[in-house]
């Protein structure tokens, strides 16, 4: 169903109305496939909006004109609204997996319905959710899922960057070099604590259009190429922020680096020159990415 739906929202222009009879046609054209539930899934795609075309549809014989006098509307048939599409991301994410990062307090509504939108077009993602801590294999998933994801989606509400999970899984992402999106449900200016190093590298968007997420043009994006490396050394310098001051020499001794280092040195000054040393490299700031442990700071 996912194909049928694919390759009906390649055929419908954005921003035009059908007719309900205008888009039987169009689904009577798919072989073998259940009108209800070819629409059914247009709309949870968010190409479709389904409205009721309102209207006094009596004729006044004397001027041949329909009247619009006040009086109570009456439905005059249903039309079906063109609102987005969702060829670009469901077909950059075929076979592939997501990750989305949300704080449960303000975010959830927005992460639920992108997450339940991607599923319901058959692609496979994570749903990070922080009330989920029970034990301690909550961790595991998170940085497993993380690793495995071909796009992090951060559900940027008020509060996002100042929960410590999320700014966790934000940072371990971009250091991984994991193509992100920054999904705003708020304007810039209302965000609290959050990482200037974002600002200069990641592009803020709104997608909210009054209480409501335009979930039709979040669904539209491109997945975005990989952070910069900049970018990358950043998000890894937050990560080390919040580890034990021996955590970077203990990395770096894994990677051979620790005759890199000065030594006699505070554990800062050593974190600094390992970060421009393996941020000097692709290959060799993926191999120290891989190799940080995040869940120690949980």
């Amino acid at each position: 169903m996912r194909r049928v739906g694919a390759s009906l929202a390649a055929e419908l222009p954005r921003k035009k109305v059908y007719s309900q009879s205008g888009i039987d046609r169009i689904i009577a054209g798919c072989v073998e496939n259940d009108r209800d539930e070819v629409l059914l899934t247009l709309q949870k795609y968010g190409v479709l909006t389904k409205k009721e075309h309102y209207g006094c549809h009596l004729c006044d014989p004397s001027t041949g004109q329909y009247c619009f006098r006040a009086c109570d509307p009456i439905p005059v048939d249903v039309r079906y609204e063109v609102s987005g599409d969702l060829e670009n991301m469901v077909q950059q994410l075929s076979g592939k997996n997501y990750f989305i990062s949300f704080a449960s307090a303000d975010g959830r509504p927005a992460a639920t319905q992108i997450h339940s939108a991607l599923q319901a077009a058959g692609i496979q993602g994570f749903f990070s959710d922080e009330s989920v801590q029970n034990g301690s294999s909550w961790k595991k998933d998170i940085l497993v899922n993380l690793r495995a994801s071909s796009l992090v989606l951060l559900i940027e509400s008020p509060i996002y960057h100042t929960r410590p999970r999320c700014q966790v899984e934000r940072d371990y992402a971009i250091s991984l070099g994991k193509p992100t999106l920054r999904i705003g449900i708020c304007d810039r200016t209302k965000l609290q604590d959050c990482a200037e190093y974002l600002n200069d590298h990641l592009n803020h968007a709104n997608y909210m259009t009054g209480s409501s997420l335009d979930l039709a043009t979040v669904l539209g994006l491109d997945v975005p190429a990989p952070p910069v490396m900049a970018a990358r050394k950043e998000a890894c310098m937050n990560l080390m922020d919040s580890m034990p001051p021996l955590a970077g020499d203990k990395i770096a001794s894994k990677l051979d680096l620790t005759k890199m280092l000065s030594q006699g040195v505070p554990a800062e000054q050593r974190r600094i020159e390992l970060m421009d040393l393996v941020f000097g490299s692709v290959n060799l700031a993926d191999a120290f990415t891989l190799r940080l442990d995040p869940t120690i700071i949980f």
